[in-house]
């Protein structure tokens, strides 16, 4: 394999779409979580919002059971 058919990495900072489908959500659902506040919250870049894809990783990993529980992502 060489380097021109090597998958790109995911990035670190993820826009809502990209964010949603990492999580393997629909768009609506995704942003109707966000907004009560059980995901991470987003970073402002300008007018863009950008999720940490290592954030996502350890909501992720709460819900499975193998991190530690939050209530609330408003302290991250």
């Amino acid at each position: 394999m060489n380097r021109a058919e090597l998958p790109l990495p995911v990035p670190r900072l993820l826009n809502e779409e990209t964010a949603a489908g990492y999580l393997g959500i629909g768009k609506t659902h995704f942003r109707k979580r966000w907004q009560a506040k059980s995901l991470p919250q987003p970073h402002k870049d300008g007018s863009r919002l950008l999720w940490d894809r290592r954030l996502l990783d350890r909501y992720v990993d709460e819900l499975s059971g193998i991190g530690p529980s939050s209530s609330s992502w408003d302290d991250v």
